[in-house]
């Protein structure tokens, strides 16, 4: 049996790559045309015409609806809550901040205050109960360090967390919730 030369076998690895990744680039380019042609799947556009197959005028994608309760860390703005939902008597502001020891530890800050006023209310019941992406729950008591409700949870794994506010204050009980991509 002859050998192959490296060379040629080098060319026939690269071809062979390149023939793979042929699906994946054409899914990506469909994915950010924002034309499409509703009758022949394939066609597809970054900008507006007619379909060369059937002649039907292109249609412009819709934008993906943007979950509003689904808060990523890359966006976020440093000082900024992480969550924020404004009640009929009080208003609720959460806080992820890095500890000061680093790595995947963040205090959690919770602001409870009275919608009218904006004084802070401090007489309240405060839980903090995150499910991590692998199902794992944890659900500390926030305590009021003079100024705000105060924890601790971990971020170490990467994924989404279910994250939800409790405040119970007299007869007055919520809870509110909110997702977390880490």
């Amino acid at each position: 049996m002859k050998r192959m030369q490296p060379r040629r076998c080098a060319l026939m690895l690269i071809a062979f790559i390149i023939l793979a990744m042929q699906p994946a680039i054409v899914s990506a380019q469909k994915r950010e045309a924002a034309y499409f042609c509703p009758m022949d799947a394939g066609v597809v556009s970054d900008k507006p015409g007619t379909c060369p197959e059937c002649g039907m005028d292109l249609v412009r994608r819709k934008p993906a609806k943007r979950d509003r309760n689904l808060v990523r860390a890359s966006e976020l703005q440093p000082g900024a809550p992480v969550f924020e939902k404004k009640l009929k008597t009080w208003t609720v502001r959460v806080y992820l901040t890095p500890a000061q020891d680093t790595g995947s530890l963040r205090t959690v800050r919770i602001d409870v205050v009275a919608t009218k006023k904006g004084l802070p209310i401090s007489d309240a019941e405060v839980w903090f109960h995150a499910v991590y992406p692998s199902g794992r729950n944890l659900m500390p008591l926030c305590r009021w360090n003079g100024t705000q409700y105060e924890g601790a949870i971990d971020l170490a794994q990467q994924g989404v967390y279910t994250m939800m506010v409790h405040v119970n204050r007299g007869d007055d009980r919520r809870a509110l919730s909110f997702r977390y991509e880490q």
